[in-house]
């Protein structure tokens, strides 16, 4: 068997995936949009990418140039969250990810309704953005491709409806790149799993962490998670997770959101990538997801302790003002046992992510409680910084 050493990891945010990889012996070298300073200590090189307003096809160019500028042989590159929309199946490396044509089911909420809907699996109803006298308010407003929560937005009536319209108009946003989806309460959760096509294994159950005030983010921004989740409804999740994954042929670290409600678990998106999960699960479960993800693309799964009782969370900070990253600001973060650490001197503005604090504890409420006083250090020392604008 070839040793593969070499590792080109290309993602939006990738530092999770580039130390994963770093941990389990690769040689490792990233392309992604922050090139924060701990994806730099884990890579052998960094090169930046800004999406911006960019074509698939002037993103693919660039990344190809990027890749070059390495001057490495490169024994396989892994794709991360940002680039499920661009066909990589020319690219000059090979590609252990998901397939595009699958990429394209799941990853296009349309695209997986309609999937979910053959499966029988329960999921949120959608409407035409257009054909709003067929909808039932409440209703959420996302887009129909990408996730996050950013963008996402509740709707309670008509009103609101025409007033998000409104704003996409001022904001050169357009209502067709939008989905209206029946708004559903109760707890956000997910499962990871390791797919190897008609087979996969349910790594844990993942309480996801949104739009938490504490952490400056939007109503329904992704704000991190904490692992596991331990609940009534945790076999039919595994079940479900697990039957989609077989069904779509899915391979490596995948994840499946649910909203947790009284009647059971709804379906809400698939992730067929790596997840930001990744920093919980591997702590809670003591295994390297990107060894398995690899050996997933060799048919060879990982066995899991359910057993393991140790409770592992990630919590993303949000600036809640413009600042500017001083000594005192990169210290406090970096002590705070961090990732995704900004670089000294870098700009953040509001609504950015600052950094994602990472704690382990025995019980969900010992690793909050960290979390939250990590989180209360880091923004203590950004108001009092003589740098903050």
């Amino acid at each position: 068997m070839i040793c593969m050493k070499n590792v080109l990891i290309i993602g939006f945010s990738s530092r999770n995936i580039v130390k994963s990889a770093n941990n389990a012996g690769y040689n490792v070298y990233s392309i992604d949009s922050f090139c924060d300073f701990d994806c730099k200590y884990y890579s052998q090189s960094t090169r930046i990418i800004d999406l911006g307003d960019k074509t698939k096809s002037c993103i693919f160019q660039e990344i190809h140039e990027l890749t070059k500028s390495f001057n490495v042989e490169f024994d396989f590159a892994i794709l991360g969250a940002g680039f499920e929309h661009i066909d990589f199946s020319e690219f000059s490396v090979p590609v252990l990810n998901n397939k595009y044509d699958v990429l394209e089911k799941v990853s296009n909420k349309l695209n997986l309704s309609k999937e979910l809907s053959k499966l029988n699996i329960p999921h949120p109803k959608i409407y035409c953005p257009y054909d709003i006298e067929e909808c039932v308010f409440p209703l959420i407003a996302k887009p129909i491709l990408g996730g996050g929560g950013t963008f996402n937005q509740k709707l309670e009536d008509l009103e609101d409806y025409y007033k998000f319209k409104d704003y996409l108009e001022v904001s050169c946003g357009k209502l067709t790149d939008f989905i209206l989806q029946d708004f559903v309460e109760g707890v956000p959760a997910s499962v990871s799993l390791i797919s190897a096509g008609s087979k996969s294994v349910p790594l844990s159950i993942n309480e996801q962490l949104i739009g938490i005030e504490w952490l400056g983010s939007y109503a329904y921004t992704y704000c991190g998670n904490i692992t596991p989740l331990k609940n009534f409804y945790s076999k039919q999740m595994e079940k479900i997770a697990a039957n989609i994954s077989n069904e779509l042929n899915l391979f490596g670290s995948n994840g499946v959101d649910f909203i947790l409600t009284k009647n059971g678990p709804i379906v809400i998106e698939v992730n067929a990538r790596f997840q930001g999960s990744l920093d919980t699960v591997e702590l809670a479960t003591n295994l390297n997801l990107f060894n398995a993800h690899v050996n997933s693309f060799r048919s060879i799964l990982p066995s899991v302790n359910p057993l393991n009782s140790s409770y592992a969370g990630k919590a993303v900070a949000y600036a809640v003002k413009d600042f500017v990253v001083t000594d005192s600001i990169f210290e406090t973060i970096l002590g705070e046992n961090s990732s995704d650490i900004p670089n000294k001197g870098d700009f953040i503005c509001t609504g950015d992510p600052i950094t994602s604090i990472i704690k382990a504890g025995f019980s969900r409420h010992e690793v909050l409680q960290s979390l939250w006083t990590s989180s209360k250090t880091i923004y203590n020392s950004i108001n009092t910084s003589g740098e903050v604008k």
